[in-house]
């Protein structure tokens, strides 16, 4: 036996030789893909079929055996000259078949090629591919490559492409009756979106994002740019005399308009093996649905996975910002109030009296600069150049502040000092003395981009002429930097004044300011973003976009540092009735897994007085619906009051007492219902989002001044709810501050609810704002209202677990010592006709962060949970910790406080804490004396190996 045993340990010891240390074989990345590769994320959609002509190449695209698109010409540009399929000067030269490959991510798909030759020029060779995945019918991609490219491509327009493929006729969706269009496109990511009857207003350029076709019963193609996002652009024509886009003989007297997809115009050169790909992608069950699975689809494409709400201290937490009403340029027009330093440290002192956490400071506009819009000179923590708004140096004021420090950095300038060193790679040029007098921009495009960012209003600043001489002079001194090396300099050091987040501003007026110079070729904004990014990655710094085109956030699949973006409109006054709502264009950042951002707001209802550069005289009307916006958005909430005159109350139900904000799953959309009304208003709101806890979902339904007749019905919020065939409770949410009651009611397709009145046809009452929080009913008849003093009460920032187990309702929370934590819930629906509400309060102990719930028919025991991972059960007679229960009936509803003795309980969680310590010790001994042993083992297992092996047989072996 004991022979048998020393054999025996002798194996396990040359296993274990063999084991420690090794690091075996790795999977290559081909398997690793191949494992995680998920086609469940893509469900069945309505195919999408495609029909080639392989004589002609013309083709066909058609949804639900109905043609929607047909094919116009195949047209570039090349030396000065246009080739075209329509007149001959581009000719099909040879069709590959069908040929079978495999894409890493998607399995396998069929391509047909089609190689074009110029007349009378065999350089020029011009390659179409069309791919069909197998797993994904509802996709066709379409390639454009160029193997040895294209010399004197421009056609000096940005917003027309100098090369077409695909090109479709519009002539099917205009005889439709019920067609429809949305167009995400514009600076703010698609804040200046289309969304109209096809063809009223419809335009296209190199501001484009997704566009989307769809019917009155919600069937929808979405055409989208499929890689290099910041060299295309789409052009429409709907020209009927000299058209630059033909439609062939396939197609006569079209009059729906041709869209182009291809190489934006400004595009000089197209280099050798340069490849552009589009993709077409059909849905039939809603629009919301449709962006989440070309999101999908793109993400993967992209390998890039969505940040997460601890990416950035602006995600995850209450913050201020300097952008407000009475601190944006606190030097100019407004020098009462001191400069940026005063102003935050001002700030945060009356927060810390007022309890409230504001946990991040952002500096935006011009806090490195005191000519505003001039732009960018320096952006670095230097002494003599920050005095007047920073007199103490950005360090100095980190350590003061004591919190992560976020910053604007808008367009450079040409006259900055860091143009001098050619590693910071910056492409630039001054303005010529003839364009400063007549006030020329770069292109007509700007003034009409920037005129919809200022929402074309009265006090639009660049309606006068002296304002547009102005912006001319200042975008026409602008410079470009393209060099990691630059952004490597400005990001170390700015780590070391406590940088977490970048605010990138300005950025279309950065790009279109010096397109001439930066659009000419395929590279030059693809270098600038990269470039900002992988630095920006490389010292932990994540990057925010602002005032950007839709192809800036495309670009960002393959930038994981850029993780949110503004959506939506300045916060000034005569855009603040709007400036809150950004449904539209969360879309897209939805799709693509980003988080948009609102801009700020006021939370209290005073005066600004007329000391205010820019809000003088002015009182903010709806500070509830601009906060609870920002919450429904998942962006950053950072309001910009004046020191002292906050709402605490409203900004408290944005968060929990230590800031961290309690948010839904995802962005609010639209419903569907939405999409299909014939003219809806951008002050008109019906959009839901959810936050979903232990596989059951709560939905949050906000309505604005709807004033369309509509029940609404689980039905209507299909692909939202659990279960459109299910009954619900539902309570309304005033938006209004104080004590709050809940008045929950039965939801389901037999009680909807009435938005507006079916008898009188009033809307709804005072600023047309309606807040409803649908919960599921839960086993047993439970239904969890959740902290109903919270815009979003069942927030999983709050509630890790909701479940009923054993007849009784566990709710796991978490929040700050000594805060008290509201819960509300209905219980034994079979009996409780009157849908009674009842509500527990629990104070998180001192000595803890987390607490666990457990309410049955008789009884509610809390188990507690600190840093030594201690759990203690609490019962109302309980002697390891001392408690009592207080309880009051007022107006229906049962409110108990469970309240936690804290000096009665210090001894016995003492004596506890001394017990589980010594098991602890143990524990630790054990772990540090095998871990010794494995460490010079792995340091001596080859001579062990070679000794004890000479003791083994063969047949031990």
């Amino acid at each position: 036996q004991g022979m048998i045993c020393a054999r025996v340990a002798l194996v396990l010891v040359l296993i274990l030789s063999t084991f420690v240390g090794s690091s075996g074989r790795r999977a290559t990345k081909s398997e690793v893909r191949k494992i995680t590769t998920d086609t469940e994320h893509f469900p069945d959609a309505n195919t999408l079929d495609l029909d080639i002509n392989p004589v002609t190449g013309q083709y066909f695209v058609t949804l639900n055996g109905k043609i929607w698109f047909q094919s116009a010409d195949y047209f570039l540009h090349s030396d000065g000259k246009r080739y075209s399929s329509s007149d001959g000067t581009l000719k099909l030269s040879k069709i590959i078949p069908e040929k079978l490959s495999s894409h890493t991510h998607f399995g396998e798909y069929n391509e047909t090629k089609m190689i074009w030759e110029a007349t009378g020029d065999s350089d020029i060779i011009y390659e179409t591919i069309f791919r069909r995945y197998l797993l994904l019918p509802q996709i066709i991609e379409f390639e454009q490559h160029f193997p040895k490219g294209l010399k004197a491509t421009t056609i000096a327009d940005q917003n027309f492409p100098t090369t077409g493929f695909p090109t479709v006729v519009l002539q099917n969706l205009q005889e439709e009756p019920d067609m429809k269009y949305l167009h995400i496109k514009g600076t703010m990511g698609g804040a200046s979106h289309l969304k109209y009857d096809y063809p009223r207003f419809f335009s296209t350029g190199y501001d484009s994002g997704p566009l989307i076709f769809y019917s009155l019963r919600l069937e929808a193609i979405l055409l989208s740019s499929l890689s290099e996002f910041t060299s295309a652009s789409v052009g429409y024509d709907n020209s009927t005399s000299s058209v630059r886009v033909r439609v062939p003989d396939l197609a006569p007297n079209s009059v729906g308009g041709v869209i182009s997809y291809g190489v934006q115009g400004m595009c000089k050169e197209i280099p050798p093996g340069f490849s552009y790909k589009t993709l077409f992608q059909a849905n039939s069950r809603g629009i919301n649905s449709l962006m989440n699975e070309w999101g999908q689809f793109m993400r993967r494409y992209y390998g890039r996975k969505p940040p997460t709400i601890d990416s950035s201290p602006m995600l995850k937490y209450l913050g201020y910002t300097t952008t407000g009403y009475y601190y944006y340029h606190p030097i100019e027009g407004n020098g009462t109030h001191g400069d940026y330093e005063k102003t935050v440290l001002t700030v945060q002192k009356m927060a810390v009296k007022n309890k409230i956490p504001y946990r991040y400071y952002l500096f935006d506009s011009w806090w490195y600069n005191l000519k505003e819009h001039r732009g960018v000179y320096l952006w670095e923590d230097d002494a003599e150049y920050l005095k007047h708004r920073i007199p103490h140096g950005m360090k100095a004021l980190h350590d003061s502040l004591d919190t992560p420090v976020m910053a604007h950095l808008g367009h450079w300038v040409g006259e900055s000092p860091y143009l001098s060193d050619p590693d910071n790679g910056f492409l630039w040029r001054a303005a010529t003395e003839s364009e400063v007098k007549k006030g020329k921009w770069n292109t007509s495009k700007l003034v009409e981009d920037i005129s919809s960012t200022f929402g074309g209003e009265k006090k639009n600043p660049l309606k006068s002429q002296n304002s547009r001489k102005r912006m001319a002079s200042q975008l026409n001194h602008l410079a470009m930097p393209t060099s990691e090396k630059f952004f490597d300099k400005l990001f170390g050091q700015a780590r070391g004044w406590g940088l977490h987040t970048v605010k990138q501003d300005h950025m279309f007026e950065q790009v279109e300011g010096l397109a001439d110079l930066v659009l000419v070729d395929t590279t030059t904004v693809a270098k600038w973003l990269d470039a900002e990014a992988a630095s920006a990655k490389r010292y932990g710094i994540t990057l925010e976009y602002c005032m950007h085109y839709p192809a800036f956030l495309l670009h960002s699949l393959r930038n994981p540092a850029v993780v949110m973006g503004r959506a939506g409109a300045d916060y000034l006054p005569h855009l603040a009735k709007r400036s809150w709502n950004t449904l539209i264009t969360h879309l897209l950042y939805f799709g693509l897994g980003l988080y948009p951002d609102t801009d700020t707001a006021l939370t209290g209802k005073y005066l600004v007085p007329d000391t205010s550069r820019y809000f003088p005289n002015y009182t903010e009307p709806d500070p509830e619906l601009h906060l609870l916006s920002a919450v429904l958005s998942t962006g950053s909430v950072a309001p910009s009051d004046r020191a002292g005159a906050e709402d605490r109350e409203l900004i408290m139900r944005s968060c929990t007492d230590d800031g961290i904000l309690l948010k839904p799953d995802r962005p609010a959309l639209n419903l569907d219902i939405v999409w299909i009304q014939v003219s809806v208003s951008m002050y008109q709101v019906l959009a839901s989002t959810h936050s979903t806890i232990s596989g059951r979902t709560w939905h949050y339904l906000l309505v604005r001044m709807w004033d369309k007749y509509v029940k609404l019905k689980p039905f209507h919020l299909r692909g939202e709810l659990d279960s459109v065939d299910e009954r619900y409770v539902a309570y309304p949410m005033p938006l209004s501050t104080g004590r709050f009651q809940a008045k929950p009611f039965f939801f389901s397709n037999d009680e909807p609810i009435a938005l507006k009145s079916e008898k009188n046809g009033t809307s709804l009452p005072g600023n047309g704002v309606q807040y409803y929080i649908i919960c599921p009913i839960l086993s047993d008849g439970w239904v969890f209202l959740g902290e109903t003093s919270k815009f979003v009460p069942a927030a999983k920032q709050r509630f890790s677990k909701v479940q009923v187990a054993s007849g009784a309702l566990e709710v796991e929370l978490s929040g700050k010592p000594d805060e008290e934590i509201s819960v509300s819930f209905i219980r034994n629906l079979e009996k409780n006709v009157d849908l009674k509400v009842e509500t527990e309060k629990i104070i998180i102990p001192q000595y803890g962060r987390k607490a666990k719930l457990i309410i049955g028919s008789s009884k509610t025991t809390v188990e507690v949970e600190s840093s030594p991972k201690i759990k203690i059960d609490h019962e109302e007679r309980n002697e390891a910790v001392h408690h009592h229960i207080i309880e009051k009936e007022e107006n229906g509803v049962i409110d108990r406080t469970l309240e936690v003795d804290h000096q009665k309980s210090t001894e016995v969680i003492a004596e506890t804490v001394m017990k589980q310590n010594d098991s602890v010790m143990w524990l630790l001994t054990g772990l540090l004396a095998l871990s010794t042993f494995i460490f010079l083992f792995s340091r001596f297992r080859a001579p062990i190996r070679r000794y004890f092996s000479t003791l083994l047989t063969p047949r031990d072996l």
